[in-house]
């Protein structure tokens, strides 16, 4: 399989920075690779193990195969009350299940946050970072949580500084090598 990254937001804002470096991030991707943005968690139902058959709701299902089709995801979240926001943990739910035989497994993952404050997401980004790998996934690159990002990206015109740039591109690449 060539390289294929999805890049799912935490946030389900729409002047979410987190979201805008989401899409910054796949337009950064190299040459070659497929990148895209998931619409997750947006639209799951809550998890609900009742729920979770063989035939799960369609909008599961779809989410399961956007995962199982791509080779590695990067998750740009914001955190909400020190930890993941609801919907993207929801979405971590769905998608790590039935357990030890998901669509998580084997994945390369790359967790990136930010924040208008001073913490640059770093709770979330943390939380985030100690989960993946007991869902089986590879974390690539560093923990990045980028503080007061008001003055490093433009919503409205979608420039990004340079340091932002290149932080989305060296991501990009080392997702997928």
């Amino acid at each position: 399989m060539s390289a294929s990254i999805l890049v799912v937001s935490g946030s389900l804002r729409k002047g979410s920075f987190n979201s805008h470096l989401a899409r910054q991030a796949v337009a950064r991707a190299p040459h070659g690779v497929t990148a895209r943005l998931s619409d997750a968690p947006r639209g799951l139902p809550y998890y609900d193990g009742d729920l979770d058959t063989d035939s799960p709701p369609s909008e599961v299902a779809a989410w399961r195969e956007s995962i199982a089709q791509s080779s590695a995801l990067l998750f740009v979240t914001p955190t909400y009350n020190h930890a993941l926001p609801g919907g993207l943990k929801n979405a971590l739910d769905w998608a790590s299940r039935p357990f030890g035989a998901h669509c998580l497994i084997g994945k390369r993952v790359a967790v990136l946050g930010c924040s208008p404050g001073t913490s640059g997401s770093k709770q979330g980004v943390a939380y985030l970072r100690t989960i993946l790998p007991f869902l089986g996934m590879t974390l690539v690159g560093e923990e990045v949580a980028l503080p007061q990002i008001a003055d490093k990206v433009n919503l409205e015109t979608g420039w990004v500084n340079d340091d932002i740039d290149a932080l989305l591109r060296e991501t990009m690449r080392l997702l997928a090598e």
